[in-house]
């Protein structure tokens, strides 16, 4: 297999407006960890519950991403460079993931708990966080990396041998399987905010939606400004309804009907890729772009921060000054840490992205 790093890259790929959606998406993430969830059913916790579905935006513009990048490099080169791919993979997630990891066993040792949370450590370097329950673990947070690792595992390689007819197959089959899981957990009344939500069949949905996104990019339709804000407002709406009708973030709920997790999470799958496309057709403003670049700092450090501030500072200063120094704390680990992997990650390159 030809070397990535000696391969020059001929199309260049970048769409500032993705950045913007990848930080709406740590947004939403945060407000669902900051607002304290009891399971009152409050309109707040519904809000807070709603929020939680920026995770699902998080895999669907992964995979909508990743599908597009795929597909230019193999129309511009023919084929698709597996270990250019993985080499890229583990560059940008891994230095940060582990760094995560680290402070979650270095938390756990100092209080002395990492005896029982170390089957959950030993998971999620495995990739297989989202299996293990995590209970009341720091960095717990980092199980939707083991999802997204595991999509990895076998979506690149059906791209490689079967191209865009083998990306609708694996998107149609992705959510077959996860419709199944979904009435399979009806039937043992299963769960929503936790068996469901962790299981890997039922976020693939999400990945799924990725990929008929971005195999349906050319013919996308365009919206103006104001259109394109009230269907960011619908698509918000359309969480809330996910969360306040079909109860899919509930804590202590139970899974009553097939028929409402399907759809529920259909609503969530159409909200999440419209989205997409509403915000592409946005300005995409300075601030908003880099906090997007610096994103995954955002989501991996936003927790223990939160843990650490909220434990001195309560409501929403406590909220406030976790947001600003989670800030502080991603741009310095993008600057320092982050961006020589990603220099690094450039030579293995076949589609320009974005240079730090």
């Amino acid at each position: 297999m030809d070397n990535g790093s000696h391969h020059k890259a001929v199309v260049s790929f970048y769409r500032p407006q993705l950045d913007v959606v990848r930080f709406f998406a740590f947004f939403a993430v945060f407000i669902h960890h900051a607002i304290p969830r009891t399971g009152s059913g409050s309109a707040i916790e519904m809000f807070a519950d709603a929020m939680g579905f920026g995770l699902c935006l998080f895999f669907v513009l992964s995979a909508y991403l990743i599908t597009l990048l795929l597909s230019r490099e193999h129309d511009a080169t023919g084929s698709i460079n597996m270990g250019a791919f993985y080499i890229r993979r583990i560059l940008r997630i891994w230095p940060l993931y582990l760094l995560g990891l680290s402070i979650g066993v270095a938390r756990a040792f100092h209080h002395g708990v990492l005896q029982e949370q170390k089957a959950w450590f030993i998971a999620a370097l495995l990739f297989a966080g989202n299996l293990v329950f995590p209970g009341n673990i720091l960095m717990s947070h980092l199980w939707s990396i083991s999802i997204e690792e595991q999509f990895y595992l076998f979506f690149p390689t059906s791209c490689r041998f079967f191209g865009q007819r083998g990306m609708l197959v694996i998107a149609c089959v992705l959510i077959l399987l996860a419709n199944v899981t979904l009435v399979h957990f009806a039937q043992i009344h299963a769960d929503p905010d936790v068996t469901i939500w962790f299981n890997s069949f039922v976020q693939f949905e999400m990945f799924a939606t990725g990929i008929l996104l971005a195999l349906a990019d050319r013919w996308l339709p365009r919206w103006s400004i104001p259109m394109s804000l009230l269907v960011v407002l619908g698509c918000i709406g359309g969480w809330l309804l996910a969360a306040g009708h079909f109860h899919l973030k509930t804590m202590g709920s139970k899974a009553q009907s097939a028929a409402s997790l399907c759809a529920g999470y259909a609503l969530v799958a159409i909200a999440c890729g419209l989205l997409i496309v509403a915000f592409q057709q946005l300005p995409a403003q300075r601030p908003f772009i880099y906090s997007g670049r610096i994103s995954y700092g955002l989501y991996v450090f936003h927790l223990p921060v939160l843990a650490a501030v909220t434990s001195r500072v309560h409501g929403l200063a406590g909220s406030a000054l976790t947001l600003i120094l989670t800030f502080c704390v991603a741009a310095v680990s993008y600057r320092y840490f982050e961006t020589p992997f990603l220099r690094l990650k450039r030579r293995f390159e076949r589609i320009k992205t974005f240079a730090p």
